[in-house]
């Protein structure tokens, strides 16, 4: 499977999922951390980046006008961003 595509599968099962929100992100973490891993993406930067996308998103909380779940998306964007050198 194409990283991409894990990529979507992963989100997509965040968006549609019942449990809790910080199950939800760990869980999210969780398989990030095995896709990058997979796509040979260096271990320690795998860390760091999901590291800085789980203090994010358990810490900050997101304006009023923008759901959970889509401040989440918004985090894992930018870190991701952040990672491949996209603005």
């Amino acid at each position: 499977m194409q990283v991409l595509e894990s990529l979507r599968k992963i989100v997509a099962d965040f968006l549609k999922g019942k449990e809790g929100y910080e199950v939800a992100v760990n869980n999210f973490i969780k398989e990030l951390q095995k896709t990058l891993l997979k796509a040979d993406v260096n271990v320690k930067l795998v860390q760091q980046l999901t590291n800085n996308i789980r203090e994010n998103a358990l810490k900050l909380k997101p304006p009023p006008y923008i759901s959970r779940q889509e401040w989440f998306i918004k985090i894992v964007y930018d870190e991701l961003s952040n990672l491949f050198g996209g603005d």
